[in-house]
């Protein structure tokens, strides 16, 4: 299952849509701003004319104002005068232009078919028709509204329509001005329609120019074509100088819910904020247990973490998301990432921090500090230590690099250096270089590299393991060690390669087996029938006896050694020549000692020949046989048989003779 169909994007993508989203909605909120610097200021008034004394006489063409502290508060201008009741003048086709404390702030209009004045309070009332002109650009229209002198302040009676020609339209239940504090709120059923056809509904809307700050209330909902974001309230800062969203913050159970193109994308947090910066987004977060879900069919893919921070280029496009604190990545085959920090680069490489953890398929990798890179496999490298589970065990090491198919998860090859061990079906292994090939079939480890389980263990500068047919090769100062015997076996050679039922050791090999020593150019044991052929220059010392030969071959099982190709021994002072030789060897000790084939044999002060000798180690005693056979000396001259025992302390010689040999001595005789 691939990485990059959960990491770069998806991400990418929930959050290239997402984010629009909410800015567009949001920033539909600055409907209401009214005192938009970047427009043209509105068009004033002339100068009111100077005021009669009493406005009741007045029926037509009415036109007064009210000012205070040498400034004027407003105007108002009416086409008929209908009366005068309770304190107030009532006038028909009224248009009222409100004016601020100082320059910077813009006068408002009012436009309404009937208004009441009030010149006790200087309060109006409109009502029928009622139109206000916010700013330059921006209108709203009602069916009756308010003006309160006192608190310099507009306030809607019934629902408000308020619109921008291009921008947006909207309308909500109550709607209300703070002239001197620069406060306009909207509340009851608010809807605010884009010009593009998003949609941003909520209770209440505030906006303090003052503070520079617009805030959502009482729940809000957007939604455009791709999708919808809600959630319970959200606050947006403005740049002083432009007025242009630079923080807009969405809290309280924060979801967003997109569809794209084969799949249903879910953002949920408890808070998002966005950044912005001459009208492009800079960088965003989502905070509390923040989840982006990915789902296609009835698979779904996650990525979690306390937060989760994106950040984008100088043209507004993103580049990388960053989940941290317990982060998660879920993909949809049951694969999964975790760490403290994860993140994801648009170019599709993902790193993590500490604590870190990959499953891919059946393989599990513990460590710190990934980094993983999508493309036709997936690729996953850390320079710290690691440990790797899978199905043949366990490896550990210092540094790692690994390649996996991206949709079966299978492994493609591993690399580990420094101080690497691992552990495989009871078996233990070490080195400073590890290398799994070929999908795991071809292991390679290098530099002091060891395996090892309860009866055998390896020892060498390289080994290479065949995991298919349970094969191995290993080279350099090879260490050979079986334990699994009364009398462990011990091979040291330059190089050894086999498997489980024979090991061919070359190279100078050596083996070592209770009293027991053999060298020779090659060693090759079985170690299933504890039994080994020596070939080539080969020496052995059982005890004290010594064997040079062509040829080599140990039973343990018949208790045997076999020479051939030349053999020579050495025992008790005696030195053996004959063509073959076997030892038989009872408790592991040799015994008897038989020799063929052109026998011959050499004492301190005798020599001896035969067709065959049998040395007996117990008594002492070499028994050579044939038709020629012969001991002789320099003092006693020579003595032949069918068969002669010579008494190899003593040197006294026994002959024996038959129908078919004749027992002949030879004497030397002294003048």
């Amino acid at each position: 299952m691939r990485l990059e169909r959960i990491h770069a994007y998806h991400v990418v993508r929930v959050l290239r849509v997402t984010i629009p989203v909410v800015l567009l909605a949001l920033m539909s909120v600055t409907i209401w701003n009214y005192l938009d610097r970047s427009s043209d200021d509105p068009a004033r008034l002339p100068p009111p004319p100077k005021l009669v004394e009493n406005v009741s006489e007045l029926a037509e063409e009415i036109k007064f104002s009210q000012t205070e502290g040498g400034r004027t508060a407003f105007t108002v201008e009416a086409r008929t005068n209908l009366g005068f009741t309770d304190g107030r003048n009532l006038l028909e086709d009224v248009t009222v232009v409100l004016y601020g404390d100082d320059d910077f702030i813009p006068e408002r209009r009012i436009h309404g078919d009937r208004c009441g004045y009030d010149e006790g309070t200087n309060n109006i009332q409109c009502d029928g028709n009622v139109e206000m002109q916010l700013d330059g650009l921006t209108s709203g229209r009602t069916a009756a509204m308010t003006y309160s002198h006192e608190s310099r302040t507009i306030t809607a009676l019934s629902a408000t329509e308020i619109a921008r020609p291009g921008a947006f339209q909207g309308r909500a239940d109550r709607m209300s001005l703070h002239i001197e504090d620069n406060v306009l709120e909207v509340s009851g059923s608010v809807r605010i329609v884009m010009a593009d056809g998003a949609v941003l509904e909520t209770e209440t809307a505030r906006y303090d120019q003052n503070a520079n700050l617009i805030r959502v209330a009482d729940g809000l909902r957007m939604t455009n074509t791709q999708g919808t974001v809600t959630g319970s309230q959200a606050e947006i800062e403005l740049n002083p100088q432009t007025l242009e969203p630079r923080l807009i913050r969405i809290s309280g159970d924060v979801r967003a819910q997109l569809s794209v193109p084969s799949s249903l994308l879910t953002l949920t947090a408890n808070e998002l904020a966005v950044r912005m910066s001459q009208r492009r987004v800079i960088g965003a977060r989502a905070d509390g247990h923040a989840v982006l879900e990915s789902l296609e069919g009835e698979t779904a893919r996650l990525l979690t973490g306390d937060t989760l921070d994106a950040a984008f280029d100088e043209s507004g496009r993103i580049q990388s998301v960053e989940a941290r604190g317990n982060g998660q990545m879920r993909l949809e085959g049951g694969e999964r990432l975790e760490s403290q920090s994860i993140r994801n680069e648009f170019s599709g490489a993902i790193s993590t921090s500490e604590d870190s953890v990959l499953q891919l398929g059946e393989y599990r990798l513990d460590g710190s500090y990934f980094v993983v890179q999508q493309g036709d496999v997936i690729t996953f490298r850390t320079d710290r230590p690691a440990s790797i589970a899978m199905p043949a065990g366990l490896l550990r090491g210092g540094r790692t690099e690994a390649q996996f198919d991206p949709d079966t998860g299978t492994l493609i090859s591993l690399v580990q250096n420094g101080d690497v061990q691992f552990v495989q079906d009871g078996r233990t292994g070490s080195a400073q270089r590890i290398e799994i090939q070929e999908g795991g079939s071809r292991v390679l480890m290098a530099g002091d590299s060891r395996i090892e389980d309860a009866a055998f263990q390896v020892n060498a500068a390289e080994i290479l393991l065949n995991q298919e047919n349970g094969s191995f090769r290993a080279v350099g100062t090879v260490r050979t060690l079986w334990t699994d015997s009364e009398e462990p076996v011990l091979v040291l050679s330059g190089q050894a390669e086999g498997n489980e039922t024979r090991i061919t050791f070359t190279e100078t090999a050596e083996l070592w087996s209770g009293n027991t020593h053999v060298s020779a150019s090659t060693i090759d044991v079985d170690p299933t029938r504890r039994s080994f052929v020596a070939t080539d220059e080969v020496v052995s010392m059982i005890d004290d006896l010594r064997f040079w030969s062509g040829r080599m071959e140990f039973d343990e099982q018949g208790g045997t050694l076999y020479h051939s190709g030349g053999v020579r021994a050495v025992f008790d002072e005696v030195e053996l020549h004959a063509a073959d030789l076997q030892v038989r060897l009872i408790d592991g000790e040799p015994d008897e000692v038989v020799a063929t084939g052109n026998v011959s044999i050499q004492g301190p002060e005798f020599d001896g020949r035969g067709d065959a000798a049998i040395y007996v180690r117990s008594s002492a005693t070499i028994t050579l046989t044939g038709q020629d056979a012969e001991v002789s000396d320099s003092v006693n001259g020579a003595v032949s048989g069918c068969r002669l025992v010579l008494d190899v302390e003593t040197r006294d010689a026994t002959v024996e003779s038959d129908d078919d040999c004749r027992v002949v001595s030879r004497r030397v005789v002294n003048n």
